[in-house]
């Protein structure tokens, strides 16, 4: 997209956010270069399914305020191709780090 374009995205996805009570659910490879950082920071939710790309991987988990060692570490309880990582950046969440959306992963 090109810079205009862009801009028109961001305004509508905030819009969308913040006035009509919309989720929005973004998926791709690698959602650490296909989407601006201005688009990233409005949403709070990011399920990541693991992927061979260690610096990928990587790149997500500096993004989103984990350690890299400590995000390579959660994907260990991915045990299939199927099995991802939820976290939930909403303030007061219950469960910011889940497996499969919904079991909740207690770190020490």
């Amino acid at each position: 997209l090109d810079k205009e374009s862009k801009q028109k995205l961001y305004e509508l996805l905030k819009y969308s956010i913040s006035h009509k009570c919309l989720d929005l659910i973004f998926t791709g490879h690698d959602f650490v270069t296909t989407l601006p950082t201005s688009m990233r920071r409005l949403f709070n939710i990011f399920i990541i399914y693991k992927t061979p790309d260690i610096l990928s991987l990587g790149s997500i988990g500096s993004r989103i305020g984990l350690k890299n060692s400590d995000f390579f570490e959660l994907f260990k309880l991915c045990k299939n191709q199927h099995d991802n990582l939820c976290i939930d950046l909403t303030k007061d969440t219950p469960a910011p780090l889940r497996l499969n959306i919904y079991k909740k992963i207690e770190i020490q």
